[in-house]
This record gives structure tokens, C-alpha cells and sequence, in this order.
């Protein structure tokens, strides 16, 4: 079991995109604005909605923190949707998308998550401490597995996945990052770059799961629909630790509480890796080799 705590992508570290500078709509600027107007800001990354009203001169930054609030939050803009924690906000563009990422700190691997109209994902890395190119990886992200047997694989259509990992990159201090998402009505839900922490090795029977939040209602009249809500994945998995690694689990567990992470149970399997935080972590001592229970709620 492998858990990634996102780093934090700034104005710094992103060298550069394909992805449109903000979002179509207009800036904020000193002005007066009326309920229900939207504007972003550069320094934020962030799409603010006015709901005073009739109207507020409020800097959205200063306006959300106002009581009663000015402004609200809508989400991140465009460019940014990318690397913020909520999955359910999405990076759009057109193919190929590019971002070039220099992190300025050690990582090795990179996660996406909620991932669609994507047919192919590179990762290139270069550092000058390494010597040039030090990682070039590509990934198919049609789902062969979904076409299993001669019917399905002529009738059943094209599937894709949805989240895939990219591990085992040379972490140098200096590497430069550069990703190529092609397909065609592109979107994703989250970029995760950073360290893996190894928690212990997932043993057979993990059990991933999916969580909906659909609603049946009945009316008064006995009309009976279904509310269509997100769904959310969800693991369960237990866990081997070798003994001198068993307070480190713990304290890392213990430290990373609520914490949103890339949790990979299985690099082969898509439904082995989970983006959310973790529920439960009992761990049990056992002489040889210890093991745990673990849980986590993913966010999509």
C-alpha cells in the first residue's frame, strides 16, 4: 500500500501550458459588482460569485471573509482545476494539452484521477543532474480489459480508464516535468505529483467499492425517480508491515489524518487506486510480520 500527498503547484512551478491563461470570463478589477456576477483573479487561481446585494465594491479575496460575505468561492479556474483537492472540479482543453511542471523538490511518481476523453498520457522527465532525459513513459488509456470475449470486443464499444499512475521516476532535485494529454474532448479531475509513503504490502483481497449518492423519490402522486448523483470510490485492505517498520506506519497514519492522498493498493489494477482520505487504520504486532486493516473514502 502506497499513499502520495500531493505538493503544492505555484505560479513558480509551473513553467508552462497549453491551457488558456484563466477562464473566458473577465477578471476582477476594482469596480462595483451585482449579485450573481462572477470574476477571477490571477493571484488566487480562483472564480469568485458576488452574493451581496444588490451590489459590492469588496475585493473578492477580502469579500469572501466578510460576515455577512460579499463574495463566495465558485472553484479554481480552468488552468488550475488540475491541482486543487476537489475532484469534481475539471481541467478542460484541446488536444495535445500540455503542462511543463518544475517541482524545485524530490518526487516520483504522478496520478491522474477522474480522467476523460483521453486516449493517451506521456510523462517526460529531464534533469540536468541526471544527464538529459531521465523518464519518457506513455500510456494507453483505452481499457482492454472491458472488451474480454469476442462479443465485447466487437460490439461493446470503446472504454477508457479513468485514472492511471505514472511510478518509479528518478527523483533529482532539478527534474523538469513535462506531460502530453491527447484524446478528444479532454478533462481531468486531478494531477497528483509528489513522494510515495510505503504504509505495507497490500495482501490478496483488497476490496475496492464505489459509493452512490443517487436519491429514489416518490411523490405524492406514486411517481418514483432517481435523483442522479456523483459516485465515490471507496477501499478496504489489509495490510502486512514488516516490524521494524510498524511505528513508522503508525506515526505517518497518525500524521497524515484527513490528509487527501493518492492511495494505491494495486498499480495493475485501476480500482486499486483511490483519491480520497483514509477512515480507519487499525494495525495488529505480530512476531514475523505485523498487519493492518485499512480504509479509505475516496472523493470520486
Amino acid at each position: 500500500m502506497r499513499a502520495v500527498p500531493p505538493i503544492e503547484i505555484t505560479d513558480a512551478k509551473l513553467t508552462s501550458t497549453s491551457v488558456s491563461p484563466e477562464d473566458p470570463g473577465v477578471e476582477w478589477s476594482a469596480g462595483s459588482y451585482s449579485t450573481g456576477e462572477q470574476r477571477w483573479k490571477s493571484s488566487t487561481h480562483l472564480v469568485y460569485e458576488v452574493v451581496a446585494d444588490p451590489s459590492t465594491t469588496d475585493d473578492p479575496e477580502v469579500g469572501v471573509l466578510a460576515d455577512p460575505p460579499s463574495w463566495i468561492k465558485v472553484g479554481a479556474t480552468n488552468r488550475w482545476a488540475l491541482f486543487d483537492d476537489v475532484v469534481g472540479t475539471v481541467t478542460t482543453g484541446v488536444s495535445p494539452m500540455t503542462y511543463v511542471i518544475t517541482p524545485g523538490e524530490r518526487i516520483n511518481l504522478i496520478g491522474f484521477v477522474n480522467v476523460s476523453g483521453v486516449t493517451s498520457i506521456q510523462v517526460s522527465v529531464t534533469s540536468v543532474i541526471g544527464g538529459g532525459t531521465v523518464y519518457d513513459e506513455t500510456n494507453n488509456m483505452i481499457d482492454f480489459n472491458g472488451n474480454v470475449g469476442r462479443y465485447n470486443y466487437f460490439y461493446g464499444g470503446t472504454r477508457y480508464k479513468s485514472r492511471v499512475i505514472f511510478d518509479g521516476i528518478p527523483n533529482f532535485i532539478d527534474n523538469v516535468i513535462t506531460i502530453t494529454i491527447t484524446g478528444t474532448a479532454i478533462s481531468v479531475g486531478n494531477i497528483v505529483i509528489g513522494s510515495e509513503i510505503r504504509i505495507g504490502e497490500t495482501l490478496e483481497g483488497f476490496q475496492p467499492g464505489v459509493v452512490s449518492y443517487s436519491r429514489i423519490t416518490t411523490d405524492s402522486f406514486g411517481n418514483t425517480v432517481v435523483q442522479k448523483r456523483p459516485t465515490s470510490r471507496e477501499m478496504d485492505a489489509e495490510i502486512q508491515i514488516d516490524n521494524p517498520q510498524f511505528d513508522y506506519a503508525v506515526d505517518e497514519m497518525q500524521r497524515r489524518d484527513s490528509d487527501v492522498m493518492l492511495w494505491i493498493a494495486s498499480s495493475k489494477l485501476t480500482s486499486g487506486i483511490v483519491y480520497g482520505i483514509y477512515g480507519e487504520f487499525e494495525p495488529s504486532y505480530i512476531h514475523g510480520a505485523s498487519r493492518g486493516r485499512l480504509t479509505v473514502k475516496g472523493l470520486i
